[in-house]
């Protein structure tokens, strides 16, 4: 399922849904959920895309979407980053997939980051814009990371994420 970040929160109770059931809703101005498979086909490679796990037991089927496109439609391991807050969905996805790309998202100012990052043998730590500063980056990027920071809407914000050197933003305005 892909929803703009800006539509989530009015469909926190539906992402715990049987997909028949997401397939009804309405993501806005009558447009339907796409499922992740539809998402992915209209993509097509043009981009690289985060799947951000939001569910308890989705990293089986995530996986299983991400092997089917890697094994049969052309797409790559690196086409692809797996992020999420929840950091066991993360191990789960490690296992199923040891070559994927892992984003640990973090609340707050992420102080736990190289533990937990590197106990997944993560490419990114993704934080809140408002936690992250030129030190944060920097102390990221020594330690071996990608760093992607969300959700960033504004101009100014965006130039201030540019500025300290963040290595990419998520945004609900590309």
């Amino acid at each position: 399922m892909m929803i703009p970040l800006r539509n989530y929160k009015r469909f926190w109770q539906g992402c715990r849904s049987h997909p028949d059931e997401l397939k009804q809703l309405d993501a806005g101005n009558g447009e339907k959920i796409p499922m992740l498979t539809e998402s992915l086909h209209v993509i097509n490679r043009k981009a690289k895309v985060n799947i951000e796990l939001k569910g308890r037991n989705c990293a089986t089927a995530v996986s299983d979407v991400v092997l089917d496109f890697t094994g049969n439609k052309g797409w790559e391991m690196d086409d692809f980053l797996i992020s999420s807050f929840d950091h066991d969905q993360l191990f789960k996805i490690r296992k199923l997939l040891p070559t994927i790309n892992i984003g640990v998202l973090f609340e707050g100012p992420a102080e736990n980051f190289e533990t937990v990052a590197g106990d997944l043998n993560a490419w990114s730590v993704n934080m809140d814009y408002n936690f992250v500063d030129k030190q944060k980056v920097d102390e990221v990027h020594y330690a071996g990371y990608k760093i992607y920071i969300y959700t960033v809407n504004s101009q100014a914000d965006k130039q201030r994420m540019q500025d300290i050197g963040v290595d990419g933003i998520f945004t609900d305005y590309p």
